[in-house]
């Protein structure tokens, strides 16, 4: 079963990057990435969720940061867009 406070919690690297700078994007990644994946495969070997159980997880776990980051890009977007432009002259 998955775990959803979980899930919320590796939300956190994604939305972070956002008020990094950009050369840090690509560290943070990695590593968010390296922990996620360290974790998942720990709960297989301790033997305290089923291969099925991980693999769910990450699954639903990477299309939650894909909503999470197309709807922030999004909400960015309309934000940029809602700016009044400047008058010339």
């Amino acid at each position: 079963m998955t775990h959803l406070p979980g899930l919320a919690g590796w939300n956190k690297p994604a939305l972070a990057t956002r008020l990094l700078q950009p050369q840090w994007h690509a560290p943070v990644a990695v590593l968010a990435g390296a922990a996620i994946f360290t974790t998942g495969w720990s709960r297989v070997v301790l033997q305290v969720h089923y291969v099925s159980d991980v693999l769910a997880g990450w699954v639903l776990g990477g299309v939650w940061a894909l909503c999470t980051v197309l709807i922030m890009e999004s909400i960015s977007h309309w934000r940029r867009a809602a700016r009044p432009l400047h008058a010339t002259g």
